[in-house]
């Protein structure tokens, strides 16, 4: 039996189907943050932890 080439593709971020972001709706409104699982890259990292803080953020400026 073949699978797909999609349905085997590692290399995308499952939890956000590769788009870099999620709908939250913690603090009872929706709204989009970045993928813990993959930093917003929409690719699968291998060792990346989700719980981890995220890195910080280059100042805007």
């Amino acid at each position: 039996m073949s699978t797909s080439a999609s349905s085997d593709d590692r290399s995308v971020c499952t939890p956000c189907r590769g788009t870099g972001s999620l709908v939250s709706n913690h603090g009872g409104e929706r709204h989009s943050v970045t993928c813990p699982w993959c930093g917003g890259s929409g690719r699968f990292e291998a060792g990346r932890d989700a719980q981890a803080a995220a890195p910080p953020r280059a100042a805007a400026g």
